[in-house]
């Protein structure tokens, strides 16, 4: 999305079409903004995930999809058949992957 804003000031267009366009804040836009006039496109590059990194080894990622997979039935759960986040934090904590 950054890099389409990039694009966007680069053809002219206003912060507050940007933002309008890409249906983003305008603070966002007016940040954006101001990071590319700075740094061009490239300030305007992912810096990737900004969340925390798993905590599960890839095996056990492997092994809770395959479970994730098979249903909420398959752990237990025949009352709904439903993925909760509860549900998933429960399945991690209790059963071994």
């Amino acid at each position: 999305m950054r890099q389409k804003a990039a694009e966007l000031f680069e053809a002219g267009v206003s912060a507050v079409e940007v933002a309008a366009r890409l249906e983003v804040s305008t603070k966002s836009a007016y940040a954006w903004r101001r990071e590319w006039v700075a740094g061009g496109p490239d300030a305007l590059k992912s810096e990737g995930s900004v969340g925390a990194s798993t905590k599960l080894a890839a095996k056990q990622v492997e092994r809770l999809r395959q479970r994730l997979e098979a249903g909420p039935a398959a752990s237990g759960y025949t009352e709904d058949q439903r993925w909760t986040l509860a549900r998933v934090v429960k399945l991690i904590a209790t059963q071994p992957l």
